[in-house]
């Protein structure tokens, strides 16, 4: 497996970000990947990226990008001209292959990302072949799905556009997005169309198809984007169709060509400060890291932002990207990373990939602090939704250096039934297997929580049920601060209120415990006004934040997994 060596590209004043998996010997050619938009994006994370280690392994050399203001590229979703940025974006790819000398490009893209092959290879002779899998191929119909969802999920936008997922789409984006149209004969003479059914929206596609154009009718598609990130299953079938195509397509001969060095540093104007965002990998788990600083001072104090569920770095709907640009305004220095088996940091020896709540978290973070000076830190703080909220325990418990608990709609009633050699990581404390099963039922919940609270006591007294309220106490108890932050009908608070009660009562009568009800925060935060009401509250909270004196850099436990 070739790891992914994170960069950026294009124009110095607005560089893109990308992964660039770059073989081992020689080099066939060069893929660029272009993912689809949002949530979708969430969703095929972990099978593009498998798809660019494998085609690395095969001699190709593969960039997954992101596109202009998405993702960890400079920008915004909500800029002006978005369709041309994304546009240019793959264009400055297939560039950048050819200004280091890798003269044939392929482009493979998915859903949107496949649109935008299209556009930007219809008149660039550099693009030697294109596979286009689930294309959008009407552009008024994409728009009019992306509405639907936002409409559901956030009905309202000040300029008429949608929120999907916490994605803004501006009115002028989707004015122009449902402009497109693909035909035929906008494609390049050599292409491969992969679609779940050759009847739906790629019909007229298939229908004018060429001879150079191949097509496969094959499922696997909709077990990957139309369902919880979290569940969406790797389509290995259509991975390995991709593979053999571009196999089949690129040229004979291969070059031996070292990687070139990369560009891993970018700048960014934001308000009256500039950003440096370095990306990086660090420790011998290769944790994934974008390190973002304020020029013109060293912060003392850092914030690490967790993973959600199987989210990457950028958090819910590009939540943390928000958070580290305000944080950097206060003045502190802001990690987002990837834990171990999440995102683009590789799974660690032993554990399983895409695992929400890893109890490698402890030993990740213990590489990341490694990595940093931390003679120059007075202030640590880690900053999680739902399981990185918890997670975020677990880190400040094993880790004296960080010193306080930022933890937005943490899932509290969690069960943990780790094996024992893992059980000592959690701060949540363990659930008896058997009773973990009803307990992780979502549609148990209703019921389970009306049971008395002296019954938790008792199971909790059993060692049969941990109380939601032990992580929080022991985190307290170790001398650090905790800020919750939750919606007003989140599960996890009722779990606390429900189970825990007067221990609960307890803890917000303690100075080290502050907690903060939001109206309307649903439990991803892709809510805009009430994200943005969120993250209001932890900048203020961290601005205010004055920790006893320690020393950060005395503590750094060697954590064996």
């Amino acid at each position: 497996m070739v790891v992914g060596s994170p960069m950026y590209f294009g124009a110095h004043e607005r560089p893109r970000f990308g992964f660039l998996h770059w073989p081992n010997a020689t080099v066939r050619c060069g893929v660029v990947v272009c993912p689809p938009l949002g949530y979708e994006d969430v969703c095929a994370h972990t099978s593009l990226r498998k798809l660019a280690e494998s085609l690395s392994s095969l001699g190709f050399a593969t960039l997954r990008i992101d596109y202009d203001g998405t993702g960890n590229s400079i920008g915004s979703w909500s800029d002006p001209n978005r369709l041309a940025a994304w546009q240019q974006s793959v264009t400055d790819a297939i560039g950048w292959f050819h200004w280091h000398g890798v003269d044939t490009v392929m482009l493979v893209g998915l859903r949107f990302g496949a649109t935008l092959a299209v556009l930007a290879a219809e008149s660039d002779d550099r693009v030697a072949g294109v596979v286009l899998w689930d294309p959008v191929v009407n552009g008024r119909r994409y728009v009019r799905a992306l509405q639907l969802l936002g409409n559901a999920a956030d009905p309202s936008d000040a300029d008429g556009g949608v929120s999907v997922a916490g994605v803004p789409f501006t009115q002028a984006t989707l004015d122009d997005i449902a402009a497109i149209r693909i035909s035929a004969d906008r494609m390049k003479p050599v292409a491969l169309i992969l679609a779940d059914d050759a009847a739906g929206e790629v019909a007229s596609l298939v229908n004018q198809a060429q001879p150079d154009v191949e097509v496969l009718v094959v499922s696997g598609t909709r077990a990957l984007l139309d369902t919880d990130a979290e569940i969406s299953v790797i389509p290995r079938n259509i991975l390995k169709e991709i593979e053999r195509w571009i196999v089949a397509q690129s040229p004979g001969g291969a070059k031996v060509m070292p990687q070139p060095v990369l560009e891993t540093e970018a700048r960014e104007h934001s308000g009256p400060i500039t950003i440096v965002h370095r990306a990086r990998r660090i420790g011998t788990a290769q944790i994934f890291a974008i390190d973002s600083t304020p020029t013109g001072a060293a912060p003392s104090h850092v914030a690490v932002t967790l993973n959600n569920g199987v989210a990457a770095s950028i958090g819910p709907g590009g939540a943390w990207l928000e958070l580290a640009h305000r944080l950097n305004q206060a003045g502190w220095r802001v990690l987002r990373i990837d834990l171990s088996g999440l995102g683009d940091t590789p799974t660690r020896p032993g554990r399983i990939e895409n695992d929400n709540y890893p109890a490698s978290a402890v030993a990740d973070v213990d590489d990341l602090l490694g990595g940093l000076d931390l003679d120059e830190i007075s202030a640590i703080a880690t900053i999680g939704l739902c399981s990185g909220a918890l997670l975020g325990f677990d880190i400040a418990l094993a880790h004296e250096a960080v010193g306080t608990v930022v933890a937005i709609n943490g899932r509290f009633d969690k069960p943990f039934t780790d094996r024992r050699h893992h059980r000592g990581k959690r701060a949540s404390g363990q659930t008896q297997r058997l009773i973990a099963i009803p307990l992780s039922k979502t549609p148990l919940l209703g019921r389970l929580e009306r049971m008395p609270e002296f019954l938790w006591r008792a199971l909790d007294r059993l060692h049969l049920v941990a109380s939601p309220s032990v992580a929080i106490e022991r985190v307290v108890e170790a001398n650090k601060r905790v800020l919750m932050v939750f919606g007003d009908d989140e599960w996890g608070l009722g779990a606390l209120q429900t189970r825990s009660g007067r221990r609960f009562g307890a803890l917000l009568q303690h100075g080290a415990v502050t907690q903060t009800l939001i109206a309307g925060l649903d439990h991803s935060m892709f809510a805009a006004s009430a994200r943005s009401h969120a993250l209001d509250v932890v900048v203020a909270y961290l601005r205010g934040y004055s920790p006893e004196p320690r020393s950060v850099a005395a503590v750094r436990p060697q954590v064996q997994l």
